[in-house]
Parts: structure tokens; sequence; C-alpha cells
């Protein structure tokens, strides 16, 4: 059919003509070998591959159905050379001229990209921009995250929500700059520049959206990779699928395998804190109520056993003043006895009084009175001592303190008020006097948290 003789019927439609530029296409172009350079490698649900075919001046669009690459190795690398058998074609739907690829073998070596690739790697771990050493640490809980990425880019969003998702209150400074183009290695590397010098976030995300070796190349440029390095701020990666690889990812403090991946990676789940934390609040109460009771229980096994030691050494004391006046008149009577008995033997023998004797019976009755008073001293001392240890002990003095005693019904101590219920009595005892009260409410503690609680009334 010759489309430039004059025809007097209608125009072609879009199909028709793309019908018939594809039985040209097929018809003139016989099916040949083609070499190149793999890029943007897919393979879909159907079984078939999707990929492009580039060398340094021109690319194609290659499709190989699953029933010739099911007899092939296994799918190409990305920037990997390769040699097809291919049917030069139009894929109608879209008017996009293909090739249809029948076999694939490898053309012997590396593409030119994949090939830069190795050897930039190779040169820059040898510098050491690639050693775990020099990594930085994230922050625990960071304040201010910043992204580097493109605006336009569905990256950008899906880093925003999963950071709005796991932390709402985090702030976010976005440094814009493109994911792709001549000029994008200079623009991303201006941008982790410009975060560094203005120290406005903890945490610096790069991310991007997937895409094929020559897509991500920015990521790769040395610009890119030498700012990383040597950025003051922690850089996580997040570019790419989970299959792409750059040298960012080798050059970042953290890689994970998409943005998301890097948004999760740069903070904490907030809801996990939240519980974690509860958790926390609520182990120290329990223990805070442990260690309550347990000392309301010593204070009252300590009551109990003061007041009676008070008892004990009241009626100690009580003997020992009886003991006291019993030896201090035991000791006159014998005194004067004996001083009578003297006397008599020396008026019967007709002798004057024997003063030297009487000195010295004076002197022993003298010494025997100091004595006993030596003895009563020590014991009052003991006395003082052992009231003033039992006054140090006195409830009386912890309730001046400020705390005070809360017993039920029963006269029961309450030392824990999961167990009480509306409407039970309670007795309050003070310092200085008592109280009688009725339980309102009663929780096992957190109701204090709430400042809409009222106190026990």
């Amino acid at each position: 059919m010759n489309l430039f003789e004059k025809n007097d019927n209608k125009p072609l439609s879009i199909s028709k003509f793309l019908l018939i530029a594809r039985q040209t296409v097929e018809e003139r172009l016989p099916a040949l070998w083609v070499s190149g350079e793999v890029a943007n490698f897919t393979q879909a649900a159907s079984g078939h591959w999707y990929f492009v075919l580039r060398d340094a001046d021109g690319q194609v669009d290659c499709m190989m159905p699953g029933r010739y690459n099911a007899l092939s190795r296994t799918p190409p690398n990305e920037g990997e050379a390769v040699e097809v058998m291919a049917q030069p074609s139009i894929y109608t739907p879209r008017g996009r001229f293909q090739l249809m690829v029948r076999f694939m073998r490898p053309a012997g070596g590396a593409g030119e990209r994949y090939q830069a690739f190795v050897e930039r790697k190779k040169n820059w771990a040898a510098r050491g921009w690639f050693d775990t050493a020099q990594k930085q640490a994230l922050p625990f809980l960071p304040k201010t995250i910043g992204i580097v990425g493109s605006v336009a880019g569905a990256a950008l969003h899906d880093v925003l929500q999963t950071l709005h998702n796991r932390l709402p209150a985090i702030n976010v400074i976005i440094y814009p700059a493109p994911a792709q183009g001549t000029d994008a290695a200079q623009k991303i590397a201006t941008a982790i520049h410009t975060a560094g010098r203005r120290v406005e976030c903890e945490v610096l995300i790069v991310c991007r959206g997937g895409g094929g070796i020559e897509d991500l190349w920015a990521y790769n440029e040395e610009l890119v990779v030498s700012a990383i390095v040597n950025s003051s701020i922690p850089i996580v990666t997040g570019i790419g699928h989970e299959t792409d690889e750059t040298l960012a990812d080798f050059a970042a403090d953290v890689r994970a395998s998409t943005p998301t991946g890097a948004a999760v990676a740069a903070v904490p789940n907030g809801a996990e804190l939240s519980v974690r934390l509860r958790a926390v609040v609520a182990a120290f109460y329990r223990q805070t109520q442990r260690e309550i009771s347990e000392h309301s229980q010593r204070l009252d096994w300590t009551t109990i056993t003061m007041n009676k030691l008070n008892a004990f050494v009241a009626t100690k004391n009580t003997v020992y003043q009886r003991a006291v006046i019993q030896f201090a008149t035991v000791t006159g009577q014998y005194e004067m006895a004996c001083r009578r008995q003297f006397e008599n033997a020396a008026a019967r023998l007709h002798l004057p009084t024997f003063s030297s004797q009487k000195a010295t019976i004076n002197n022993l009755s003298h010494r025997l009175l100091l004595a006993a008073k030596r003895r009563y001293l020590i014991a009052e001392q003991d006395t003082t001592r052992h009231q003033q240890t039992l006054t140090a002990l006195d409830p009386q003095r912890t309730l001046e303190r400020g705390y005070s005693i809360v017993r039920d019904a029963n006269t029961r101590i309450v030392s824990d008020g999961k167990k009480l219920r509306p409407y039970d009595s309670l007795n309050i005892v003070f310092a200085h006097g008592n109280a009688q009260v009725t339980v309102k409410t009663a929780s096992d503690g957190e109701m204090a948290k709430s400042p809409s609680h009222k106190p026990v009334q």
C-alpha cells in the first residue's frame, strides 16, 4: 500500500496506521543480532522480560517472551553486555518501536556503566570510604530529620508518610535535589553540603525511587559519594528498590533497601515507645507499692515491739527503784545496829569509845553509800538512754512528720488501695487527733495521674 498516493478515502486510524507500520518494519527488517548493555531490567508476572539495550549513543526497548527466555540462562545483570537475536517490531498499543528478542547470550564482558561501577567501588574502598569503623551511629530519638530528594518523586512522599506514621511529632526539613539528569550529582552533593553547613537536622535521608543503573547513576558519582563520606550528619540512604545497589549506599552510615526502609531506620516507632514507657511506669509503680507495703509492715512490727519494750523497761525501772530504796534502808539499819552493838559492848566493859574503830565504821559506811549512789546513777543513765531510743522510734514522731495511719472498720491497717471499696469506713490517725472518713472512689493508683481525680472524702 502506497501511503503517499492521492486517496479519496477517509484518513487512516491510529491503530490501522500502526498495524501497517509494524508489518512494514517486520517485512523490511529481518531478525538480526544486536549487541548492547542491559538496563532497566524487569520480569513481569507473565514471565516476559522487559529491558533496554543501549550503547554510548542510543538505546532501544526490548521484550523477550517467556517461551524464549525459559530456554535461556538466568536473567541478565544490570549493566551486563549481551548479544541478542531479535526481530524489530512496533508495539501498537503504545506506538513504540522495540526488539522482540528470541535468543540472548553474553557478549564476553560487562557493559561500560557496570565496568565503571566496579572500578569505582574498588578504588573508593581502597581509600577507606566504605570502612565500617568511620560510620556514625544514628541518634535514638532525633527531633529533626532532613531529606535530600526530588520533590516531584513518589519516594519523598513515601518517606514523609512513613515518618509521620512512626513519629508524628518529628520535624522534617527537605533539601530538594533532582534524582537524575546531567546536573543531578552536583545538586545532590550541594544539598548534602547545605544540610551539614546549616546543622538543622540530626539525621539526613538521601532517597530516590527505583530504576536502572542509568537512572541511579548520579548516586555513583564521586561528588555525591564524597559528600556522604565527609558529612558531619549521619546519613541513611534509601535509593531504588531492594535489589538496586549504588556506591552511595556503601558510603552511607546506614543503608536501607527502599526509601520507606530509610524512614524506618531513621526514627523509632512512637507507638512501640509509648507501650514500653507505660510498661516501665507500671513496673516502677508496682515496685514502689511493694516497698511501701513492706515498710508499713516493718513499722507496725516496730511499733508493737517498742510498746513491749517500753512496758518492759518501765517494769524494770520500777523494780530497780524499789531495790535501791530497800538497799538504802537495809544499809542504814545495819549501820545503826552495828553502832548500838559497839556502844553496848564498850559500856559493859567500861571502856572508852574506840574512836579509831568508830572512824573506820563511819568510813566504810560512807563508802558503802557512795557505791550505792554510783550504782543508782549508772542505772539512771541506762534508763535515760533507753528512753531516748524509745522516743526516737516512737511512731508518734513519724506521724508528726506528716504521715498518718489508716485503719478500716476492723481496726486493721490499710496498705493497699485496691482492696478498698466505695462507702468503706476508715479511721485516719494523725499526729494530733484522728478523723472518720468514707471512701468515695478507690483505684490501683492510675487515678492519681488524672487532674480530675478527687481525694478520698
